[in-house]
Parts: structure tokens; C-alpha cells; sequence
């Protein structure tokens, strides 16, 4: 319906007289018709409502680069819907924000892309119900709560910078698959961890108790050398815990390698030779022990690292 009233009662006009206040009724409704063909600026009085079928808006001319511009607010009502068939950009300058009680759904197959440069900050709690996928680098400075699985890329990584925690609530637990590893260059500090298999790379260390149920065990490292008759400083810490000879063609000294070696290192070395002697050297102050598997001698000892020399920790009876 037009906002504006008939000149004539229905808009029925009979031949005759045409007065002088119908035109001009005319003419100042024509003045305030909106141009549509020439544009123009308007102001109304009162909002401007469109039913019916709706309205197409076909934008063509000196309009294209500015499209729809909307100067106030563009509010749509509740319950009722916004729909974006093509691209939507929000500007320089332009933010989007979700008032109170608003929510933001993705629906099925539709997805949010960051592309290189941009970046998305989250201040306050996210909730996440599905899968989390991230491929590069996103930064949270506020509590992020999963419910389901996050995947990391395989070129990705997760980094918590200074002053940030990692923490896993009461009933909560990291799970690790076959062929995952965990890396840890600092410090670990857990109450209570049941992991199958822990290997201890670097400088790390254990510093609570250590309880191994069922068949588990802590493993040492050992070197069988089933037979030789040279001198070697290729065994120490870094490489080995044990070292067994099995058999000897001739006299020998094992100077113990100190590769990566720090106060608290422990080694054994065992001669399982009833012939030859097995010495055991220090790098700096020479022969420690000589080990034979013989009368009025010694066949295996602990050597353990303290202040910069090679020292005889425990030995076994003489035989």
C-alpha cells in the first residue's frame, strides 16, 4: 500500500473540474516520491516497511563499487533470517560482534578459513564438541575446553609460551599411539603417570618414586661383545649401561668414553674371560680396575662419574 492518500476519494476522477488544490496535492506528493531512476538522498519520518513477496535489489551503474551501503545499523528482527548467497567482506576498520545470547553455527559441510596473515584471538572460554583440525599456528590467551579430538597437522605444533599451563582435570588422561612420542626438554612434573614404555633420552630425570607393576621393569641398556682383543673408548654413558665380554684373544683396556657424562653416571663392566685381563680406564688418571674371570681376581664392578674422574663404585668377590 502506498503511504500516500488519494487526491480523490479511490482515485476515481470524472470529467469536469480539476481544482487548484488537487494539483498541488499532486505535485507535493510527487515531490516526495522517491526517485528511483535519478537517485537521491532521503530522510523518512518513519520506518519504510516492505511485505508481500519482499524485494529484489539489482545493482547495476554508479552503485557497483559500494554495492548495498548501509550507513546505520542493519538490524534484523529476531526469528527471522539473514541470507548470503555470495561474498561477504567485512572491510578495513570493520569489526562483527555477537551480542548477548547470540550464537555463530557452522552447519554441515561449511567451514571458516584463516588464511596466511590473519590470525584469531579468543579471550574468553571455548567449548568445542567435535573435531578440532588445525593445520598452522593459532594463538589462545583465554581456557579452551575439548570434548572430542583435536588434531595437529603434520607439520603443525602446539606451544605454550611463558607463564602458560597445560592441565588435565581429575578423570581426564593423554592417551598416546603407537609410533607418537613425547618430547620434553624442560621440566615434567606428574603425580601420578602409568605409561608403558618411557625412554629417557636427554639429562632427564626421575625425582618421586617409581612403582613398575604387572611385567613392568626399567630396562638397561647393555653392549655383548662376543669376542675381541683391542683396546676401545667407544663405551660409556651416553651409549651403554653394561658392557659383557664374552671372550678375549689378548689383554685389553676399555677406557670409558665421556660422551655427554655428568656427575650421578653409573657404568658395569663384566669379563667373562677365563684367560685375559679386562682393564678398565679412566680418560685422564688411567687403569681403574682389571677384571679376569680367574682365581684371586675380579670379574665384574660399577664404576660411577663424580667431580670429573671415574671412580669404583661396588666390585664383585674376588673368585
Amino acid at each position: 500500500m502506498s503511504n500516500n492518500a488519494y487526491t480523490r476519494p479511490l482515485g476515481v476522477w470524472n470529467p469536469g473540474v480539476v481544482y487548484a488544490t488537487e494539483l498541488a496535492d499532486i505535485d507535493r506528493k510527487t515531490v516526495k516520491a522517491p526517485n528511483f531512476d535519478g537517485g537521491g538522498t532521503y530522510a523518512p519520518t518513519a520506518p519504510i516497511i516492505v511485505g508481500g513477496s519482499g524485494m529484489t535489489l539489482t545493482l547495476v551503474g554508479a552503485s557497483t563499487a559500494e554495492g548495498f551501503f548501509v550507513t546505520g545499523t542493519f538490524d534484523v528482527a529476531v526469528g527471522a533470517n539473514a541470507y548470503f548467497r555470495g561474498s561477504t567482506q567485512f572491510r578495513d576498520g570493520s569489526s562483527a560482534f555477537f551480542r548477548e545470547a547470540a550464537t555463530l553455527t557452522f552447519r554441515d559441510t561449511t567451514g571458516a578459513t584463516f588464511e596466511a596473515g590473519s590470525f584469531l584471538n579468543v579471550d574468553a572460554t571455548t567449548n568445542i564438541g567435535g573435531d578440532l583440525t588445525i593445520a598452522g599456528r593459532t594463538s589462545i590467551t583465554g581456557p579452551l575446553d575439548f570434548s572430542n579430538a583435536v588434531n595437529v597437522g603434520g607439520t603443525a605444533s602446539v606451544a605454550f609460551y611463558s607463564g602458560s599451563d597445560l592441565s588435565f582435570a581429575g578423570g581426564s588422561s593423554v592417551n598416546m599411539a603407537a609410533g607418537s612420542s613425547f618430547a620434553c626438554v624442560g621440566d615434567a612434573y606428574f603425580a601420578h603417570a602409568e605409561i608403558a614404555a618411557l625412554d629417557l633420552t636427554g639429562a632427564g630425570s626421575l625425582q618421586a618414586k617409581q612403582v613398575c607393576s604387572g611385567s613392568g621393569r626399567v630396562v638397561r641398556r647393555y653392549s655383548f661383545i662376543a669376542s675381541t682383543g683391542a683396546n676401545s673408548s667407544a663405551y660409556g654413558p651416553a651409549n651403554t649401561d653394561r658392557v659383557v665380554v664374552n671372550a678375549l684373544t689378548a689383554d685389553v683396556t676399555f677406557t670409558i668414553n665421556n660422551t655427554d657424562v655428568q656427575d650421578g653416571d653409573e657404568i658395569v663392566f663384566v669379563n667373562k674371560d677365563t684367560t685375559h685381563t679386562l682393564g678398565v680406564a679412566d680418560p685422564s688418571s688411567g687403569i681403574l680396575l682389571n677384571l679376569r674371570q680367574a682365581s684371586g681376581s675380579y670379574q665384574s664392578a660399577t664404576f660411577y662419574y663424580h667431580a670429573g674422574t671415574w671412580e669404583v663404585l661396588t666390585r664383585d668377590a674376588k673368585i
